[in-house]
């Protein structure tokens, strides 16, 4: 009878040996592969929320209204403000709110932009004028925020870390003020984590 031929101990275990390595360097690739496509869906979702947060914000700046709101104290808070707060960067009053449901409010809204705790928020209020009940609806809107700074441009090109301006003597006479006077843009500048300086310029509407 004929020698069965077969595999010897030392082979087998060179080919398990060969077959493990493959199959560790496989999941390496694939466990790399994996990781890139995990943070190209992560860095696909920050842009996504950078150009909503940049859309949202040129939107509220380019329906602006020279429409000062009263306060809770019955103050006059002006159409326009920037540089009050440390964490507010500006609030406005704009147009355009949309209505469908044919709710008994304005079309115009007051919205204020600031960055707390890292966060860019975007808050309106439901009533224009404040109202004892009416809390601010905050809109998280990017986070990893760094540092931001905004500068308002007037009409002459010149930059203010604060608006409106005060008014002058002789607005002070004739008992008029800045409260409906608004800016022709604003320059943004935002540092994100991950992402570097963004800077935007953008314009108010007249």
């Amino acid at each position: 009878m004929p020698r069965q031929q077969g595999f010897t101990l030392i082979e087998i275990l060179v080919a398990v040996a060969i077959t493990a390595l493959l199959a560790a360097m496989a999941f390496g690739g694939l466990n790399m592969v994996l990781d890139t496509a995990d943070d190209t869906r992560a860095h696909q979702q920050r842009l996504r929320d950078l150009q909503l947060a940049m859309t949202l914000l040129a939107r509220d700046l380019r329906q602006t209204v020279p429409r000062p709101v009263r306060t809770l104290d019955a103050d006059t808070e002006p159409a326009f403000t920037a540089g009050r707060a440390a964490d507010t960067l500006f609030s406005t009053t704009r147009s355009g709110w949309d209505n469908p449901a044919g709710q008994r409010r304005s079309t115009l809204q007051r919205v204020s932009w600031r960055v707390q705790e890292g966060r860019l928020i975007r808050s309106y209020h439901f009533h224009l004028d404040r109202a004892p009940d009416d809390t601010p609806r905050d809109l998280v809107l990017l986070d990893g925020v760094r540092t931001a700074e905004l500068e308002v441009i007037d009409g002459g090109g010149q930059a203010h870390r604060s608006w409106p301006p005060e008014p002058t003597p002789e607005q002070i006479e004739q008992g008029k003020d800045n409260a409906t006077l608004l800016p022709a843009g604003v320059h943004l500048r935002l540092e994100l984590e991950g992402t570097g300086l963004i800077e935007r310029y953008i314009a108010v509407a007249p």
